[in-house]
């Protein structure tokens, strides 16, 4: 409903040879996308999806969303991506925006999430092992027990 807004007041900006403040309905602090995600989750708390095979694909996918997000909005990939690569700002005139914005987005959610496993698999993983070994031999000295100590009367 959002977006649909965003083209009626572009649309009638454009008619009426004003300013376009659409932007501002699709910014992060719009009372329009702070509803959005709260309706969104309301809807999503009591979803109960009873397919296993739907289940098992939102299991997979659903910790890798917040990775989706950050790589996509990422502020100098945003720019590069939607502008440069994709030419988004392009697309506001096109009689095809309704088709090809779907898909583009679907494409960047699924290439985000393709980048967010590997990332994941590779480098994340990579770091919890190594800060897991240094956590493990420090937790063998002598020092791990005086930082705990210090830590547990700092918390009293």
């Amino acid at each position: 409903m959002s977006y649909l807004a965003v083209l009626v007041i572009k649309y009638i900006c454009n008619k009426l040879q004003i300013r376009d403040l659409s932007e501002r309905l699709y910014n992060y602090n719009s009372i329009n996308v702070f509803l959005a995600a709260v309706f969104l989750f309301l809807y999503f708390r009591n979803l109960n999806i009873k397919n296993s095979k739907i289940i098992n694909i939102v299991s997979k996918i659903a910790p890798l969303a917040f990775g989706v997000y950050i790589i996509h909005e990422q502020i100098v990939l945003r720019k590069v991506l939607y502008l440069q690569i994709l030419g988004l700002d392009q697309l506001w005139n096109n009689a095809m925006q309704l088709v090809i914005l779907p898909v583009v987005s679907f494409a960047i959610f699924f290439v985000c999430i393709i980048i967010e496993r590997i990332t994941k698999n590779t480098i994340q993983k990579s770091i919890y092992d190594f800060l897991e070994k240094i956590y493990l031999k420090l937790k063998q000295t002598k020092c791990y027990e005086n930082i705990q100590y210090k830590i547990l009367q700092k918390l009293q």
